[in-house]
């Protein structure tokens, strides 16, 4: 991807936020496997020539993708984790806003699990390099999920006075990671939002199980 030095503001900013927003919105709602240049120019209604000025082909604009993804996901759970110390609450407020987003026909899966789904069983990379790179954001993602949760759970009321060990923490990370992925495919998969509850009683008894392991 070429970079350019433009000021805030620019012409030059808002066409390349034109077609960044547009092929978030196309690669989540529709995969990135389904998505041509094409569809992405009339989406953001700019000029292929403009779109060639900042990417040099799909599959750049699709590590574009990966990153803000991963980015605005982060600061999400980072809001979640930060805003209620009780793990019921985190749950709580967790499920309403995935119900919210479906509700709004938002939420289409995980973004990450489809497009890494995607890049493996397809050709859609021109490069192995291209290729590696997305693998590598996916494989942040996880980790930065693991971080964020762990650090939330050494402070959490589960482990306050308590000898949860580091070991047991990850794990339990591990597993809101495993509940998450595997409740929010399964809504996408049959549009029931009776799975997204099932995300917030597996949590829960998640809790129980760790606050009598202490």
């Amino acid at each position: 991807m070429r970079l350019f030095i433009v000021k805030k503001g620019s012409t030059a900013v808002k066409v390349r936020e034109r077609i960044v927003q547009a092929a978030d919105q196309l690669f989540y709602e529709r995969g990135f496997a389904n998505i041509g240049v094409n569809d992405i120019l009339k989406e953001s209604g700019v000029h292929k020539a403009s779109f060639y000025k900042y990417f040099r082909e799909k599959g750049d604009l699709g590590l574009e993708y990966i990153r803000l993804r991963r980015e605005r996901n982060a600061l999400v759970f980072k809001d979640l984790t930060s805003r209620f110390s009780e793990f019921e609450r985190v749950v709580s407020a967790w499920v309403i806003a995935l119900k919210r987003e479906a509700k709004m026909y938002r939420l289409k899966g995980c973004p990450f699990a489809v497009f890494s789904n995607q890049i493996r069983s397809s050709h859609l990379f021109s490069n192995n390099e291209q290729l590696n790179s997305a693998e590598n954001e996916i494989g942040n993602v996880i980790q930065d999920w693991e971080e964020i949760f762990s650090a939330y759970l050494r402070t959490n009321p589960i482990q306050r006075n308590s000898g949860l060990s580091e070991k047991q923490i990850r794990s339990f990370a591990r597993k809101m990671i495993i509940a998450y992925e595997g409740s929010v495919q399964v809504y996408f998969m049959t549009g029931k939002e009776e799975y997204l509850e099932e995300f917030e009683s597996s949590l829960l008894l998640l809790g129980e199980f760790y606050k009598k392991t202490q």
